[in-house]
Parts: structure tokens; sequence; C-alpha cells
């Protein structure tokens, strides 16, 4: 087995914290009010910034989980010039994992790329596949009981709020919210 240590690199990227605004500014999107915590111009700062440190050319693979962080992927690949394919994989933290990572990538290089860092049991699934995936987040939530992802990192490190944008998915099933509800939004709002 491939044993592949990133944290070296990866932990020469310091992650920002951006806290929750005691006063936010309250936004509107898809007709539903929101507030704004981390306005589309900040998110792309930070995602510049995370672009100089962390490089997908160090890796064999880029695979993005689910829609979430197909966004951040994009932006990173865009940032980077990165032509080569990133291919989709889809775990969720309940345990369902309808595209697992192939097990021909599994010993190799591989970064992982996904929105937000929240409890960490999405990462944790990840890794019994993928035991040495880089894992590499847009968003770290400060979230209690969080389980500790090595060879991770994250552009912005945040409040533990119900957060939307940026490819986040602000709605859950039956809330009165239409289906990927603030996933296109460029900043990071939360929801009221």
């Amino acid at each position: 087995m491939l044993s592949v240590n990133y944290e070296n690199r990866l932990g020469l990227y310091k992650t920002p914290y951006i806290e929750y605004p005691q006063h936010p500014t309250e936004i509107e999107i898809e007709g539903f009010r929101a507030n704004a915590y981390i306005s589309p111009e900040e998110v792309n700062k930070y995602t510049i910034e995370f672009s100089k440190h962390v490089s997908f050319e160090w890796f064999d693979f880029v695979l993005v989980n689910m829609n979430g962080g197909r966004s951040f992927a994009e932006d990173l690949a865009r940032l980077q010039h990165y032509s080569k394919k990133i291919y989709k994989i889809e775990y969720h933290p309940n345990g369902d994992m309808p595209i697992r990572i192939p097990s021909a990538y599994q010993d190799a290089k591989i970064a992982v790329i996904d929105d937000v860092l929240d409890t960490g049991l999405t990462s944790e699934l990840i890794r019994k596949d993928a035991p040495f995936a880089a894992m590499l987040y847009l968003v770290r939530k400060r979230t209690p009981g969080q389980i500790v992802v090595h060879n991770s990192a994250c552009a912005i490190e945040v409040d533990d709020k119900w957060l939307f944008g940026r490819g986040m998915n602000g709605n859950i099933k039956d809330d009165g919210y239409p289906e990927n509800w603030g996933r296109t939004y460029r900043g990071i709002g939360v929801k009221i």
C-alpha cells in the first residue's frame, strides 16, 4: 500500500477564520430571506489564496464529492489552468455511497474536493476507500465533536451555522425551500 502524506504541504496554508457578523446583512436568495456571511468577493479572494498553496498537479487524480464541491473544484482548476479530468464521487454522511472511489485509484495520490467539513463523517467514509487521500475543503465549520481529518486543508474556517452558497445546498427535505436552494449563490450565506 502506498503511503502518501501531504500534511507538510497542506499544512503550509494557514486557514483564515471568519467570524459570523454580530449584525449580518439580510439578503434575498430565490425569494427567501437569508443572512450574508462571506461576500462573493471575499470567497474569491480566499479561493485564490488557497490555490497558491495547494496544487492539483501534486495528485494523480482529482475527485469531487457530489455537487457541493464542484464549484470549488472548478474554481481551483480554472485558477491553476488544470485541464485534466476531475472525477465525480458521491459519499453522504448517512453512509449512502452511490458513486465510490474506483479501486484502481485507492492507492494513488488523490485529492478529494468537498464543499464543507462539518462533522467529518463523510471524510471518514471516503478514507475507508482511500486512506491516503488528501481532503480539500472550501469551508471548515467549527462544529463541536468534529472528527479530526488528517491530510486536509480548508480555504476558510467559519462558525457552526447552516450554510449555503458556492455549491452548498441550503435546503433539507420538506423544509419549504426549493431543492438545491442557495447552491448557486457565489458568496456564503446563512439560512434564517
